[in-house]
């Protein structure tokens, strides 16, 4: 669905850049055009792409380890609440 721009929606986009421009400035930064990214090697990036791969694999292995102490729980829990019945009958 595409939206009209209505002359009032214009103004609103413009106004809005131009804060943004403002701002810019306002903050004794050169021109945003003008503005040029520092370029970063990834070689500092690299061990803590690693890192944060090592411990995701960590938590899942935790996780499945944390899933079987659960199913366990339950199973005793169900085990005991049938035995309760029982005895309750």
């Amino acid at each position: 669905m595409a939206i009209k721009l209505t002359e009032s929606i214009l103004r609103k986009l413009i106004m809005e850049e131009r804060q943004k421009l403002n701002e810019t400035l306002e903050m004794k930064q050169s021109h945003p055009s003008k503005v040029k990214a520092k370029e970063v090697k990834a070689d500092g990036y690299e061990d803590t792409l690693e890192a944060k791969i090592d411990h995701y694999k960590a938590m899942k292995l935790h996780e499945s380890e944390l899933m079987q102490k659960y199913i366990a729980l339950r199973e005793a829990r169900l085990e005991l609440k049938k035995k309760l019945l029982s005895e309750l009958n």
